[in-house]
Formats: C-alpha cells, structure tokens, sequence
C-alpha cells in the first residue's frame, strides 16, 4: 500500500520539512498542514514503528523548535516518562498492553505494543528474550552482532565479508559503517554527512537554519537505527526540503503546487 521503507522514511523526513513550513507561514499553511497530515496518515498505514515512532518525535522536536512554551511542556513530560521508565516501569508497560487490547487479537499493531510493553520490563531487568521475527529485540540483536563486528576490528573495520560472518550489517548505516571500515572509515562517513548538512544549512534562509538543523538530528538518529543509504532518503533531505525551505522564504512565497 505504501511502498518500501526507504520511500516511508523519504516521506517521513518530508513530512516534517512541511510541517516547519505550515509554522512559519502567515497565509497559505492550510494545505501545507493538509498535506503533512496526509503524508502522516501515509506513514501510519505502512505499520513502519521505526517511521513512525521518528515522526512523532521529529515533530514534536519542530513544534517545540518554534514555540518556547512547547519546549518547556516537551520537556517536563519527557522528564515524567523517564522517571516513569526509571522507577515505575510496570505504568507504562500496562499503558502499552491497554492499548494492545484495543486491537483485535492476532492484529499486528496490537502485537508491536505488547512487544513493547514486554520490551520496557526486559530493559529493566536486563533479561532480553527474542521469540519472533517482529520483536523489537531482534533489532537489537541485530545491533548488537554488528557492534561485536566493529570491535572484533575496531580501526580497520571487519569488510562487506567480515560483516555477513557476524550476520551483521544493513541495519543501521552509521553502525554498519563503522563495523566495514572501522574508526577511519565510519568516522569519515558520520563526519561527511554531518558537514553535507552543515553546508546546506548555511544556504538556507536564516528563519529555516535551526529547522534544518533539527530535521538534519532526526536523520543521522535514522541512520543509527536503521538503513539510511537510499536515492529517495538522500533527495528528500539534501534537495527536497532545501528547495521548500528556499521558495517558501517569504511568507507569500508558494511553491507547493
């Protein structure tokens, strides 16, 4: 229904470029804000929790880039759920089985909140299980085999070989790059992207620096959770969301259609 990955991450990135957008306008967000939601509806159905659950966040991080208020509200939240997490960990772990009963047994989104409910309790505990293919701790599994590849050699990295020998890689790029080529390498890779973004930040309008700085976070904490190396990835953050920032310097500017 939604494509592949890469294009829900694609859109994902957009999504908040838009919603950046819709904020600082004065006239004319109407469609700029339709159009987000839409694109979150489109995210929402490809039952991607990674996508997801970085849109939530990224949006959340824009809103309270542009508002002082929402920053000090995000933040005594954020503060009450790791105290939460922290000290009463069985909270949020019934608030995330509540939800997974509102779901009809078997569904798949249900499934994803009991794991996460059962996720919190294994965190806390340090006894992790991985019983099926949709657990969020074969995930971490799968961090963890590329994280014992990269210290198995961590200055010259273990290669695209040494890497299927630990059945590690394509999981994370930032990790996996680490992991083939070690500290040089990894480090080269991170260190580019990090001044690509620098760069194109400095193209931009001076109300849409900090935004781009903010949507730039949320795509190298992407890129450490997940595969990042995508054509459609790569245009939406280094071409798309400049070129909507630019034409949308004014408030009357309108490019959208």
């Amino acid at each position: 229904l939604t494509g592949g990955y890469n294009t829900v991450y694609g859109v994902m990135i957009f999504t908040l470029g838009l919603l950046g957008v819709a904020l600082r306008k004065e006239k004319g967000s109407t469609k700029y804000y339709l159009f987000a939601f839409c694109f979150f509806i489109f995210v929402l159905l490809s039952k991607y929790v990674i996508a997801l659950v970085m849109l939530i966040i990224g949006g959340v991080a824009v809103l309270s880039e542009h508002s002082r208020f929402l920053r000090i509200t995000i933040f005594v939240m954020a503060f009450l759920i790791l105290f939460t997490f922290l000290f009463y960990p069985f909270v949020l772990q019934s608030i995330s089985f509540a939800i997974s009963d509102l779901f009809p047994q078997g569904d798949f989104e249900g499934n994803r909140w009991h794991q996460i409910g059962d996720l919190i309790i294994q965190f806390r505990t340090g006894n992790f299980t991985s019983n099926t293919s949709l657990s969020p701790v074969t995930r971490i599994d799968l961090y963890k085999q590329t994280f014992d590849a990269f210290v198995s050699n961590p200055f010259w990295g273990v290669g695209n070989t040494g890497t299927a020998m630990y059945n590690a890689g394509e999981h994370a790029t930032v990790l996996d790059n680490f992991a083939k080529y070690g500290t040089i390498g990894g480090g080269i890779y991170f260190i580019t992207r990090v001044l690509l973004l620098v760069f194109i930040s400095k193209l931009l309008p001076e109300k849409y620096k900090k935004l781009y700085g903010v949507i730039g976070v949320m795509y190298l904490v992407l890129g450490m959770l997940n595969n990042t190396n995508d054509m459609m990835i790569s245009l939406m953050m280094f071409l798309a969301i400049p070129y909507l920032f630019i034409t949308n310097e004014q408030d009357n500017g309108d490019y959208l259609w």
